[in-house]
C-alpha cells in the first residue's frame, strides 16, 4: 500500500519524467561544469602540493591544472608540465636501477579525494544560482 508521499509509476512514465527534468536542468548543468571543474582542480593541486615530497620544493611548485573542453566534454587535469613523468613515479613508486624498489608517496590521490566533493558542491551551487 502506497504511503502519503509515495507514488508508483511504470518505467516509461519514470523515463519520461526524468527526461523532462534533464531538459530543464541540462543546459544549466553544462554551463556550470567548467567552473566546478576549475574549483575542483584548484583544490586538488593545493592538497597535492601540500603533501608532495619536500626535497627542494621544485616539484610541488611545478604542479598546475588545466580545464579543457566544452559542453559535457569538460575535463580537468592536474599534473606537472615541467616534470610530467615524476607524478606517476612519486605516486606509485618505482624500481631502482640496481634492484629494489622505491615506495610510493601518495599525494595526488588525497588531492583528488578532496577535489571531488568540491566539484559536486560547486556544481550544486551553480545549479541553484542558475535555476533560481
Amino acid at each position: 500500500m502506497a504511503g502519503l508521499h509515495e507514488i508508483s509509476v511504470d518505467c516509461d512514465r519514470f523515463a519520461y519524467g526524468f527526461d523532462q527534468l534533464l531538459m530543464d536542468i541540462g543546459p544549466a548543468l553544462i554551463d556550470e561544469l567548467p567552473q566546478a571543474a576549475r574549483k575542483a582542480c584548484q583544490t586538488t593541486r593545493r592538497v597535492a602540493s601540500g603533501q608532495a615530497p619536500k626535497m627542494t620544493g621544485r616539484y610541488a611548485k611545478s604542479l598546475s591544472y588545466v580545464v579543457r573542453g566544452k559542453g559535457a566534454g569538460v575535463m580537468g587535469e592536474v599534473g606537472s608540465k615541467k616534470l610530467p613523468g615524476l607524478v606517476h613515479l612519486l605516486e606509485k613508486g618505482h624500481a631502482k636501477v640496481g634492484g629494489g624498489h622505491v615506495p610510493g608517496y601518495p599525494h595526488m590521490a588525497p588531492g583528488f579525494d578532496e577535489g571531488v566533493p568540491v566539484f559536486e558542491q560547486a556544481l550544486l551551487e551553480g545549479l541553484e544560482n542558475a535555476l533560481g
